[in-house]
């Protein structure tokens, strides 16, 4: 390899230490890439798609490749064009789909309506029009080449940031099992599913870490909480930075992911299920065929339940409870190192279709319109 592999242009990234960008980030830093990560402007929202808008034919004047972050997918076509006019190649991370996100999880738009037509207008423009399109599961991958078969699609995992390693789990004297959430409450998290899960698992006592103000959220499962007659077993904590999350995950027996019943809670693995499986700890979650990827590295550790079955999770969690005690806790404290070393064999091929892509725009022409 040379000493350097080229310039990566990271476009509109809204928060750098958020772990999807900065894991794609940290291994194209290891691989010699220089990076040079454009934050999203912070005006008012015409001033910023202004200031973005420029930021991208600066950055791809100079870049050897273009990347767009998991935030920006409606920011794609100005990408594109700015990345066609240098002849740079782009690369976007289709993480988070506008459609899949507020139409079909979401449910804020009618899928007959301008606003969802025009959301899978953007979509289908972010995965047929760049180089390379990145998503986080090899069932993702499949859904999107069914669709498209001659995208050029990367299934590059979320993965577990560093922060997130196994600490000694210490039993509690009352036995009741320590269950915890954390996210912004979305459709697809399944939240109420959570919550309602209590009342038939009465040896459960849950921690619900986030602070969100939008229907469904903190307040909305506070008063489910009361209304249940669960309050005194839930507990409700502001959101954290995300190294705190170490701390608090610790002091649990149990980490929860999703349990919403969308085609896209279906297909993605959270977050919060790599950091639980990395942290040591047992994490339950909903049937997907996504986690295809991951029992093979957590068997025992990772466990399932039907989606929106607050039965069948609260039957789950009495399960852990009944055996908290003769768990391999120290067994799973070696998990964190087989999920890193499976996270780094997907993403053997990120740096191959970027010098490729990189390669081929030597012969193509100044603007190609595809």
């Amino acid at each position: 390899m040379s000493k350097n592999s080229g310039t990566v242009f990271y476009f509109r990234v809204e928060d750098p230490g958020y772990p999807r960008n900065a894991r794609i980030r940290g291994y194209l830093a290891r691989r010699r890439w220089d990076v040079r990560v454009h934050r999203r402007a912070a005006r008012t929202r015409r001033f910023r798609a202004l200031r973005d808008a420029r930021a991208a034919f600066r950055g791809a004047r100079t870049a050897d490749v273009v990347v767009v972050s998991e935030i920006s997918i409606p920011f794609v076509p100005v990408a594109w064009l700015a990345a066609r006019m240098f002849r740079t190649p782009l690369a976007v991370d289709g993480f988070v789909s506008k459609y899949e996100t507020d139409v079909e999880d979401g449910g804020r738009h009618d899928p007959k309506s301008f606003g969802a037509r025009y959301r899978a207008f953007i979509d289908r423009f972010a995965v047929r029009k760049p180089d390379v399109y990145f998503v986080d599961t090899r069932v993702r991958r499949a859904q999107i080449l069914r669709r498209y078969p001659d995208a050029h699609v990367l299934s590059l995992p979320v993965g577990a940031p560093a922060w997130a390693r196994a600490r000694a789990w210490k039993p509690v004297e009352d036995g009741m099992l320590r269950v915890l959430f954390y996210g912004s409450f979305l459709p697809l998290h399944g939240v109420p599913v959570i919550v309602r899960s209590l009342v038939f698992a009465p040896s459960v006592r849950l921690t619900l870490v986030g602070t969100e103000d939008h229907p469904g959220g903190t307040e909305d499962m506070r008063m489910l909480a009361r209304e249940l007659g669960v309050e005194e077993r839930t507990r409700f904590l502001p959101t954290v930075p995300q190294e705190e999350l170490a701390d608090i995950i610790a002091a649990h027996d149990v980490v929860l992911g999703l349990f919403g019943g969308s085609a896209k809670a279906g297909s993605v693995i959270a977050n919060k299920v790599w950091q639980g499986l990395a942290c040591g700890r047992v994490v339950v979650t909903r049937e997907s065929s996504a986690l295809d990827e991951l029992a093979p590295l957590a068997a025992g550790q990772l466990r399932t339940v039907p989606p929106g079955d607050s039965a069948a999770l609260a039957a789950s969690l009495e399960k852990i409870a009944d055996s908290v005690g003769s768990l391999p806790w120290h067994e799973w404290s070696k998990t964190a190192e087989r999920l890193e070393r499976y996270v780094d064999s997907e993403f053997a091929a990120l740096d191959t279709a970027l010098t490729d892509r990189r390669a081929g725009w030597s012969v193509r022409p100044r603007i190609g319109l595809r």
